[in-house]
């Protein structure tokens, strides 16, 4: 359900975007998209990830907030989805900000859910004033896990170029010496010259599924460029 979480996000946001651009109408093509989103949506509602929770079961209900957005409206089905997103953010997003994943990859991929939620014009005030106190706190949070050169650091299961570059999110600026206590990361330097500490727990003890054994390694830039690094994990994506 989380492969297909993304591609029904995907899809709209294609259709969505081709026609801002002012693509060339084809409803044959669009309506066998919009069938296929349809089935997307279905298979997500069926089959909700409660047995992994985390990451994968608020990617489920994302997906299921952007279809709706679709519509224009929350369908009967899916009226439980504003007590399920922030329940669910309560088991993913830590007191600090961070993620309870310990990944600094999946926050950021965190902060564009939240962003979508917030963009769906779907949920009532009370909802959208708590998404966008969880994302200020999350969007601190990935300012001090991340290096000069505008990237996170690649601890846990991370890597780039899955998400945008850290200033796409409009981090704060942060101090010299700054710690996530409970998510245990840790960012001692300025804007050149940094050292990233990871110090905390591989994840929750429930599901520590994008754990590595990174426990008390750091990360550094010197001169806005990296030094010292986690290779991270390289094969998610296609590169060189």
């Amino acid at each position: 359900s989380y492969s297909v979480s993304h591609r029904l996000i995907n899809l709209l946001t294609g259709i969505s975007l081709y026609n801002k651009a002012g693509g060339k109408s084809d409803p044959e093509a669009e309506n066998q998209i919009i069938r296929h989103v349809r089935l997307c949506a279905s298979f997500i509602y069926n089959n909700l990830e409660r047995d992994i929770q985390y990451n994968h079961l608020l990617k489920n209900y994302v997906a299921l907030a952007t279809y709706s957005a679709g519509l224009g409206y929350l369908p009967k089905k899916f009226q439980f989805l504003p007590s399920a997103i922030q329940k669910s953010l309560r088991q993913v997003v830590l007191e600090d900000g961070g993620h309870a994943e310990r990944s600094p990859m999946y926050h950021a991929l965190g902060i564009l859910d939240i962003d979508i939620l917030l963009d769906s014009g779907i949920f009532e005030i009370p909802v959208m004033k708590n998404l966008t106190k969880i994302r200020k706190k999350m969007s601190r949070a990935l300012a001090i896990m991340s290096h000069p050169d505008g990237k996170i650091a690649l601890f846990n299961d991370s890597w780039l170029g899955g998400f945008p570059d850290v200033e796409f999110f409009k981090t704060p600026e942060v101090c010299s010496q700054e710690i996530l206590p409970i998510t245990g990361y840790g960012r001692i330097g300025g804007a050149s010259d940094v050292v990233i500490m990871d110090c905390g727990p591989c994840g929750p003890d429930d599901n520590p599924g994008h754990a590595h054994a990174d426990f008390l390694s750091i990360e550094a830039s010197i001169g806005k460029r990296r030094f010292i690094i986690d290779p991270g994990v390289p094969t998610y994506t296609a590169g060189e």
